[in-house]
């Protein structure tokens, strides 16, 4: 085998190995992002390492954020509490 031969091997090898570390990080980032938006992650990731990994991250990108909804949910119906407690302590006209 000559030199060259072994350095097209080697940068061959050096390529696939850089290309299965990125399509890792990437199916890793779709977890997170699932995960943080309170989808499941680990099936996002399963999903992304099935598929291509850049439109599954575009997708979950896109999803709503289910956290923020709950949260805000949770806010206004505290927000609603408290106006019907002050509408009840309000005099009445009349």
């Amino acid at each position: 085998m000559s030199d060259f031969d072994l350095l097209v091997n080697s940068f061959l090898g050096f390529f696939i190995l850089a290309g299965i570390f990125l399509l890792l990080a990437l199916c890793l980032m779709t977890g997170v992002v699932a995960g943080e938006k309170g989808y499941n992650g680990i099936t996002w990731f399963l999903g992304a390492l099935f598929f291509t990994p850049l439109p599954v991250l575009i997708a979950v990108a896109g999803l709503p954020d289910l956290k923020l909804r709950r949260s805000l949910k949770e806010l206004v119906k505290n927000e609603l509490v408290k106006v019907e407690a002050l509408a009840g302590d309000a005099p009445s006209s009349g």
